[in-house]
């Protein structure tokens, strides 16, 4: 297949997504050699590589980083709802982390009023993802039956 026309990253997502379909699971280091074996390692460079990844990850829903540096391909829909809710879950999780890290004694009398709004929007952030979490929960309970 010759590589002109495309960028490097489209090919690194393409054989990437090529290379999990075929396999199920794959590492970070399966992927890099699969690539430079298709393309040549001279060709792409590590910020290439890390980059057509990341962009692969968002762009294909069913392509999956189930563990740091391990993906896999899915077609079960109740994974793809899992994997989303695990990524809420950290979102609630963070903002709600930041939320309690506010010192009062160390906000100045100016700053009083936005640090409220930033609280009271970020509260309310919470209760959205919650309600997600909550829709998908009865769509894997729905899934299951």
């Amino acid at each position: 297949m010759s590589l002109e026309g495309k960028s490097k990253s489209y090919w690194v997502r393409y054989y990437m997504v090529e290379l999990v379909k075929d396999k199920g699971k794959v590492t970070t280091q399966e992927i890099k050699e699969y690539v430079w074996d298709k393309m040549g390692k001279e060709r792409v460079t590590s910020g290439i590589m890390s980059s057509a990844i990341r962009d692969a990850l968002i762009e294909e829903p069913r392509l999956v980083n189930y563990e740091r540096g391990k993906y896999m391909w899915t077609e079960d829909k109740s994974t793809l709802k899992l994997y989303i809710k695990r990524l809420l879950e950290g979102v609630r999780k963070n903002a709600t982390k930041k939320i309690n890290e506010i010192n009062l004694m160390d906000i100045d009398g100016d700053e009083v009023d936005e640090v409220f709004e930033d609280v009271k929007d970020a509260r309310e952030a919470i209760k959205r993802v919650s309600e997600i979490e909550e829709s998908i929960d009865s769509l894997l309970k729905a899934d299951n039956k």
